[in-house]
């Protein structure tokens, strides 16, 4: 369950989307604790999430399109599903992250942390997949 001012954030976000930038924000999460958070099914598309702690997070069918995720700590999420597309994963903890399925195309891995990552069937065309 998502908390009171993490639903509001959401909402907020939802609404800055749905009225094309007229209301609400998008979402600024950057360095939040998010860890173990369900986030499943949300649209969180052009958010800031940099730096943010998503150890253990759900985020299964997220819509990420053109978030920042620089340098967040994504251990062990479940991103399976999700539209990745243009998220900028540059310097992110990814150890044990599940992006099977999801749509990558020009996301930015460039410098990520990883020991493993579950990747079948995602779109490849991604930008710098390097492992550090």
């Amino acid at each position: 369950m998502l908390s009171n001012l993490l639903y509001d954030i959401i909402a907020y976000h939802l609404l800055h989307i749905e009225t094309r930038g007229k209301q609400g924000a998008l979402a600024s999460l950057r360095g939040a604790d998010l860890d173990g958070v369900s986030l499943a099914g949300e649209n969180l598309s052009g958010a800031d999430l940099t730096l943010a702690s998503l150890k253990g997070a759900n985020m299964e069918g997220v819509d990420l399109t053109g978030a920042h995720l620089n340098r967040a700590d994504l251990t062990g999420a479940n991103l399976r599903d999700s539209n990745l597309v243009l998220v900028n994963f540059s310097g992110a903890r990814m150890v044990g992250t599940d992006i099977k399925g999801s749509k990558t195309r020009g996301a930015s891995f460039v410098g990520i942390k990883t020991q493993s990552i579950a990747m079948r069937k995602m779109s490849a065309k991604t930008h710098g997949f390097y492992k550090s």
